[in-house]
């Protein structure tokens, strides 16, 4: 997995943690 495809899920994470909070 490359760098800019850890951050793009990183972000999806994110912003399902956020959608669920």
């Amino acid at each position: 997995i490359g760098e800019l495809a850890g951050i793009a899920v990183g972000a999806t994470i994110l912003l399902n943690v956020l959608v669920a909070g």
